[in-house]
């Protein structure tokens, strides 16, 4: 798998895995309440007046289906930008004929290809050279 398979793969999973979350609950836009004892995941509109929650459940809140769903997008527009400018889209269509793997190679040498692998650095496909130090 090239590092620019592995992106695509990766998009397309947080995609569909936002959408199957918003499509089990009804709704894209979250909001977490509590009761004093739980906390629940309720439409971010009925949310008003609720009591104070833990902040575990302002990260579910905040990373709800439809801001993941934003963040797929950007992320999948910033990649092909980068490909774009830095020349590489060319190599991936076939406009320009090197091998495959040279066009691989040179897709994993820009830095900002290589930081946006290492989102998912925790995936068992992500290659040890695609990861970038924090």
């Amino acid at each position: 798998m090239t590092i620019d398979e592995f992106i695509r793969a990766r998009l397309a999973e947080d995609e569909e895995t936002a959408r199957s979350a918003a499509s089990e609950k009804g709704y894209a836009e979250w909001d977490v309440v509590t009761d004093g004892n739980a906390e629940q995941v309720i439409p971010q509109a009925d949310s008003r007046g609720a009591h104070p929650i833990s902040r575990t459940g302002l990260h579910i809140a905040v990373h709800d289906p439809a801001r993941e769903l934003r963040q797929v997008a950007a992320n999948r527009d910033m990649f092909l930008y980068i490909l774009e400018t830095s020349g590489m889209w060319e190599l991936l269509v076939g406009a320009r004929p090197p091998s495959a793997e040279k066009a691989s190679a040179d897709i994993a040498e820009i830095r900002a290809v290589r930081a946006m692998a290492a989102i998912w650095s925790n995936h068992p496909d992500c290659r040890e050279e695609w990861k970038v130090d924090p």
